[in-house]
């Protein structure tokens, strides 16, 4: 847990609880400002709020997610590391997880936060999982370019081509709309504006994402092992 406890002792906490607060906070100001929707309802507020997800947060998250990695690189750190008995993979993992964690807690906390100032807690749970399920995907596929470049420029624009080319792809083919699932241009997204429009909630809304972030984990997981000696031709 040596990850964790350095985690601990950064400003990576701060930094992931903030950008949250951001994301939350520019949803409302797009109804408000952009909108011109003065009093906008709770339904309103949650798929504002995932839009930015959806639209930004592969541009905002990534770059937290790219520096949580490439900061190891960059220090020096992967002899470390490899001292005190990490691999590659299970390194990988524990850098995700943190990120994915200090990532929901300030989710969870906003969730709760716009339930109790509207005093409705019908739509918390689905769309608290529809928000984690987003970043989810977003730490997976950055995480991947963090490991394999151990340069910061490098790395995001790498992330931000293949974000933009995947918006492009399935804007024109729906058949390979999983390369941007939670993207505007794909179904889910008006599966989540039909729910908070009234329509029954479906376990298909969580379960259809949720198999696919397994699947995208255990794509990244398996090129994580097969380039596992890139690890330390980085840190070097």
């Amino acid at each position: 847990m040596a990850i964790l406890k350095k985690s601990l002792r950064s400003r990576y906490p701060l930094v992931c609880c903030a950008t949250v607060f951001i994301c939350f906070a520019l949803g409302y100001i797009l109804l408000v400002g952009i909108d011109q929707i003065a009093h906008p309802t709770v339904e309103e507020f949650y798929f504002s709020t995932y839009t930015v997800f959806t639209q930004f947060g592969p541009i905002i998250f990534s770059v937290i997610v790219l520096h949580f990695f490439i900061s190891d690189y960059s220090g020096k750190n992967i002899l470390f590391y490899k001292l005190i008995g990490y691999k590659a993979l299970n390194y990988h993992l524990e850098k995700q997880g943190i990120l994915v964690f200090w990532l929901l807690v300030p989710t969870l906390v906003m969730s709760l936060l716009i339930s109790l100032a509207y005093g409705d807690y019908s739509k918390l749970v689905p769309m608290f999982l529809c928000y984690m399920l987003v970043l989810i995907s977003i730490v997976l596929i950055a995480s991947l370019w963090g490991f394999m470049f151990k340069n910061l420029i490098l790395s995001f624009c790498v992330n931000l081509s293949l974000w933009l080319v995947s918006i492009v792809a399935s804007s024109y083919a729906t058949a390979i709309g999983i390369l941007a699932y939670f993207d505007a241009s794909n179904s889910f997204y008006g599966n989540v504006e039909d729910y908070l429009s009234g329509v029954t909630f479906s376990s298909n809304m969580i379960i259809n994402p949720l198999l696919y972030d397994v699947g995208l984990f255990v794509v990244v997981a398996g090129v994580v092992f097969l380039f596992r000696r890139r690890w330390q031709k980085n840190g070097i």
